[in-house]
């Protein structure tokens, strides 16, 4: 960690460097299990249906307008908590409580309780964009090299 500190990238270089190492595989990994889930659903329901139905307008802001603002708004979120925590395990403790909410929205999705038209997710996930970039100015203000390489004993 010392030697990636003192490397002449800005902090906010160092910052979208973490950033964008969480949300590329993080993405790439909801998107590949949303095709898995695609395949499965449609294989399945095909004999009984006649043709390929999943998924429906309603998934597509799901998955790249309200996924996409998840990832970013989840990982600021556990950067600001990350950068207030003394240790690295509170860190994890509180920034596991967002799972949560991702974990409600899709459940309330995949079980039908919850349906977001085409209109109220590109709302939503407008909205959820909105917070994040709220939640990634204030996290690159936050973030500062020299207080980590302190706090981590360097």
């Amino acid at each position: 960690m010392e030697a990636l500190l003192y490397t002449p990238a800005t902090d906010g270089e160092l910052f979208m460097g973490k950033v964008l190492a969480a949300f590329i595989p993080a993405l790439l990994l909801t998107w590949g299990s949303f095709a898995a889930y695609a395949v499965v659903i449609n294989t399945a329901s095909y004999p009984l249906f006649g043709h390929i139905w999943f998924p429906l307008a309603s998934w597509w802001p799901l998955m790249f307008w309200i996924a996409p603002a998840l990832a970013v708004l989840g990982i600021s979120a556990t950067v600001l908590i990350s950068i207030r925590n003394q240790t690295f395990m509170g860190a994890y403790q509180v920034s596991g409580s967002l799972v949560i909410v991702v974990l409600g929205l899709l459940v309330g999705q995949i079980a039908g309780v919850l349906y977001l038209s085409v209109g109220v997710g590109m709302l939503v996930g407008f909205v959820m964009w909105l917070v994040a970039a709220g939640l990634t100015m204030a996290a690159v203000r936050s973030f500062n090299r020299y207080r980590l390489l302190s706090e981590s004993g360097g």
